[in-house]
């Protein structure tokens, strides 16, 4: 956790959704006993480190330039962390966006 107070305060107080260079997304785990694994966006984990979201969640890892097979949306606000199309120009292969 003190990697992340660190990364908000070199942040101007909230924690980055990409990386720089490169503008990789930024996956915030937690984990909830009930549910497990759950991915956040850098704006909700800034607010779970606020304490708006209680005590229940355990922050777990930060992931960056993890390719996913399916769309990760963040848990608490539903925004797309990672996103995947159908690429037209390269016959139909998945590409990330």
């Amino acid at each position: 956790m003190e990697e992340l107070k660190r990364l908000q305060e070199e942040h101007g107080g909230k924690l980055p959704n990409y990386t720089f260079p490169g503008a990789y997304p930024i996956i915030y785990w937690i984990k909830d006993e009930w549910q497990g694994l759950l991915p956040l966006c850098g704006d909700c984990m800034s607010r779970y480190m606020a304490g708006e979201y209680g005590d229940e969640w355990a922050y777990v890892a930060m992931e960056c330039g993890a390719d996913y097979e399916h769309d990760l949306p963040c848990h608490a606000c539903g925004v797309q962390l990672s996103a995947y199309y159908e690429d037209e120009e390269h016959g139909g292969e998945v590409a990330k966006i």
